[in-house]
């Protein structure tokens, strides 16, 4: 990084290095799953079945309805969608690690792309690894409209003299 561009937003890091800094703060109201949900998503496993039917309200995920159901807990990353919270991130394996809390269905592809900001015209084979090895769209316009206001749109270059 040019120190000679950066200056506006460059701060003491500590005693050696100088960093950009960078305020990120947006404050959007939160969606509720209620709000993307649709129903449409394919059915759990029935192994997976089995725990889900022991679930309780404070479980966060089948590994506690497993544990409460007696059988092997495992799936630990797996969770369960709550029509009251936030859906949580959505990871690589979302496909196979989320279920409806109400329903044992997994998410729907377009929960997935609502959940994620994707466009719902958006096709991929697998859309849950696409979205969850991706950082949202939403929010990577966010953040660049951030660097540009609060960095780039800073910078006041004087064009070279002849």
């Amino acid at each position: 990084m040019r120190k000679d561009l950066a200056k506006p937003f460059l701060y003491n890091k500590d005693m050696f290095m100088q960093a950009p800094k960078l305020e990120l703060n947006f404050n959007e109201p939160e969606i509720l799953f209620k709000e993307i949900y649709d129903g449409k998503g394919k059915p759990i496993t029935d192994y997976k079945k089995q725990a889900w039917e022991h679930r309780m309200l404070s479980d966060s995920g089948i590994a506690d309805s497993k544990a409460r159901a007696r059988m092997k807990v495992s799936d630990f990353n797996h969770v369960y969608l709550k029509m009251e919270k936030v859906m949580p991130t959505i990871t690589g394996k979302a496909e196979h690690a989320m279920s409806l809390f109400d329903k044992p269905i997994k998410p729907s592809q377009t929960e997935l792309k609502k959940g994620g900001s994707y466009p719902l015209d958006y096709k991929h084979e697998n859309i849950g690894y696409l979205i969850g090895m991706s950082v949202p769209p939403v929010m990577t316009a966010q953040i660049a409209t951030e660097i540009y206001n609060q960095w780039l749109g800073t910078i006041h270059t004087t064009p070279p003299t002849q």
